[in-house]
């Protein structure tokens, strides 16, 4: 493929205009599938939790998405849609008025005041007064302080900085990933490889802290360095004190490369990193699945997101590199279980699907279009949430099926994957995932 426009010596094409990946009976398939996870869908008024990875919010945000992308099939049709994403707006906003919330992206505050402020020009009147002032003054009030928490995208300073960027050109907006930057500098560590950030015990999950008594290296997107990357990326490019913007995304892309295991490798990286014992040789190495969350192919969109912000074509072509790398594996050594967004065959598909859009990759089309044959193979009628149920641990931790309706690991996430390949609209919503 060293001719494709992927790994051009001079960089990807310019942003290209976005375009439907599926067609014929593949595209009529997925179609059906989003008609069908809508009618699945509780109604807004049964929506227990208001954020956005499982709740209203996540509704809303699909709903007006649908909405904008069938402007063309009827008047009528768009307001119902439009109307059922004004109620689960306002869902949202009851419950998040009577429950108690942290202010974490996927399942916090900073996730409906995301989605308010990404539905602003669709759903609400210009005039109306900004539903996320208070919620503005909350984030600087807990950023002015000493930071003390996770650095991740899904519930710390990475999430609550895409809410940040999402409320820009409010000067809050900016002051606060301002402040953010000095929390990813205070707490960063600076090693011959570059800058990366430590997650210690304290805030890893049960089953993590067995397994990682001293701690551990994240390399993925949702709760590692590729999300600081890609994060980083994103803050150079809305021109937020730029110098240092540059200076930590490039000093921690090169911690990041660093890691890389030898092209040959599967995975080529890591998922964790412990500071305590030497690499594994690749014999001793556990498969790691191949999601947005976690895995290369995450990697491989942070490293493209940075390269193209910072002008850096190196970074673009090892990402590039790595995307086609990941479109040759097999679908049976990638340790998919369930067709969700997080880490199921819709995440892959749409990964495959934004690189191939940023670049015309043929190589990448074809992943794409495999892992969304695959995810509609998954489907079976009458069965789950539009046909797709979840592979999830239950109650007492055994691992089980679930129907699941949410965005991030349900079957919302999946319709949204599903119309971003079926029509042009460009799906601007995956910004919550730094894609």
């Amino acid at each position: 493929m060293s001719g494709s426009p992927c790994t051009r010596a001079d960089g990807p094409d310019p942003v290209r205009s976005w375009s439907p990946l599926l067609d014929g009976a593949l595209r009529e398939q997925a179609r059906r599938a989003i008609d069908s996870i809508i009618a699945d869908l509780p109604a807004p008024s049964a929506v227990e939790s208001p954020g956005l990875s499982s709740g209203a919010a996540g509704f809303a945000l699909l709903h007006a998405m649908l909405a904008s992308a069938r402007s063309s099939q009827g008047l009528a049709q768009v307001a119902s849609l439009h109307q059922v994403a004004s109620l689960h707006v306002d869902r949202a906003l009851e419950l998040a008025g009577e429950i108690p919330l942290p202010l974490g992206l996927f399942g916090g505050l900073c996730g409906v005041g995301w989605m308010l402020a990404h539905l602003r020009s669709s759903l609400f009147d210009p005039e109306d007064e900004d539903p996320s002032e208070d919620l503005d003054a909350s984030v600087l009030e807990v950023l002015d302080a000493p930071w003390r928490g996770d650095h991740d995208l899904t519930r710390g300073l990475i999430g609550i900085g895409v809410y940040a960027l999402e409320r820009l050109p409010r000067l809050a907006a900016a002051r606060a990933l301002s402040r953010i930057l000095d929390h990813l500098e205070a707490g960063a560590e600076t090693t011959a490889e570059g800058t990366t950030w430590f997650r210690p015990p304290p805030l890893l999950a049960p089953a993590q802290q067995v397994a990682h008594p001293n701690g551990f290296y994240d390399t993925g997107i949702a709760h590692g360095v590729a999300g600081v990357i890609a994060f980083l990326a994103k803050t150079l490019e809305a021109g937020i004190e730029p110098a240092r913007s540059r200076r930590l995304l490039t000093s921690s892309v090169s911690w990041l490369l660093a890691q890389a295991r030898s092209p040959a490798s599967v995975p080529r990286f890591l998922t964790v990193i412990p500071p305590d014992r030497p690499r594994p040789a690749d014999a001793e190495v556990i498969a790691a699945r191949l999601a947005w969350c976690y895995g290369d192919l995450g990697i491989a969109r942070a490293l493209f997101v940075a390269g193209r912000a910072a002008g850096e074509a190196a970074w673009t072509a090892a990402a590039c590199e790595l995307a086609q790398a990941c479109a040759r594996r097999p679908p049976s050594a990638s340790l998919i279980h369930d067709a969700m967004l997080c880490h199921g065959a819709a995440g892959i598909a749409h990964l495959f699907n934004r690189l191939y859009q940023d670049t015309g990759d043929d190589e990448l089309a074809d992943g794409a279009r495999r892992w969304y044959t695959l995810l509609l193979a998954a489907r079976t009628a009458d069965r789950g949430v539009g046909g797709f149920m979840a592979w999830q641990p239950a109650s007492d931790g055994r691992m089980g099926w679930a129907a699941v309706p949410g965005f991030l690991s349900g079957s919302a996430g999946i319709a949204m994957a599903l119309l971003a390949a079926t029509t042009p609209l460009a799906p601007d919503w995956d910004r919550i995932l730094l894609l």
